[in-house]
């Protein structure tokens, strides 16, 4: 990360459950830019999931802890929809 205090911010599109934008022919590199709006199209052009937030070396490390959130707040969001789903056909059944 860059000491300077001068440093311009890099934005990089957090895709949920996937980790960082990617170039599909070499994985290695992480679409970043200083440009916020470019970033913003970034995530448009992907779609659904897709969110814009500063990145550094350090949140790129964190990858493998972030994707374990997202994939743990989705199982629970998905029980949780399925537990509403089974009350309410319960309360069919009485």
């Amino acid at each position: 990360m860059t000491e300077s205090k001068n440093a311009a911010i890099a934005y990089g599109v957090w895709i949920s459950g996937q980790g960082w934008l990617r170039n599909p022919k070499n994985p290695n590199v992480i679409f970043a830019d200083t440009s916020n709006a470019v970033a913003q199209s970034a995530a448009f052009l992907y779609g659904d999931g897709a969110r814009v937030t500063p990145i550094d070396d350090e949140l790129i490390a964190l990858e493998p802890t972030f994707l374990e959130r997202d994939t743990a707040r989705a199982r629970e969001r998905h029980a949780k929809t399925w537990r509403g789903k089974l009350a309410r056909l319960r309360g069919l059944l009485r």
